[in-house]
């Protein structure tokens, strides 16, 4: 079975996490782009996830996009917070 996303070195220090789901020339294909720092890698989300940006290793980056997408926690949604109503002040 193909993973749907998948990390890809594209230099030395750099990866792109592609969602294999899009083809190459989709702008939905590339997820993020990971630098290597001296002790963490600095992630920049193209997509609009709700997780960290800075990892230990570029799999645990690569495994939260996996879990956020098959529990679905991005897109996720809540019922509204209700808002207590008082009457105007006279």
């Amino acid at each position: 079975m193909a993973r749907q996303f998948t990390a890809v070195p594209i230099a030395d220090t750099g990866w792109l996490i592609y969602d294999n789901r899009y083809p190459l020339d989709d702008s939905r294909h590339v997820v993020a782009h990971v630098e290597a720092n001296e002790d963490f890698f600095d992630v920049t989300w193209v997509r609009p996830l709700p997780l960290p940006k800075v990892y230990v290793r570029v799999e645990d980056a690569l495994h939260d996009v996996e879990r956020c997408t098959i529990t679905g926690s991005a897109r996720s949604s809540t019922r509204p917070v209700p808002i207590p109503h008082l009457p105007p002040v006279r």
